[in-house]
């Protein structure tokens, strides 16, 4: 299996479930990211049942990202207007 796995994940009780994403190409190479397509990657979050819970995540990585020389991940995240939310992802590790 190859894919990523983040220890030490958590986020703030204000982030409502599904607002971090992450996302994967082969065709980033420097400047905006905006500028090249990106694959999202799905994954499950663990449950939001306090402010600050850890929990470990892992999926796998998109097929049509096997075999790239090189591929770049990025968490991505988004929230209400006022409502700032807090992520914090450790320990990335590609397998």
């Amino acid at each position: 299996m190859v894919g990523f796995s983040c220890n030490e994940f958590v986020r703030s009780n204000r982030c409502k479930n599904k607002t971090l994403t992450v996302w994967a190409t082969s065709k980033y190479e420097s400047g905006d990211p905006t500028k090249v397509e990106w694959e999202k990657i799905a994954f499950n979050l663990p449950p939001a049942s306090s402010y600050y819970e850890w929990a470990d995540v892992a999926t796998v990585i998109p097929k049509s990202m096997m075999g790239k020389a090189k591929v770049h991940i990025a968490f991505r995240y988004t929230n209400e207007e006022g409502k700032a939310c807090t992520w914090q992802i450790h320990k990335v590790v590609v397998k």
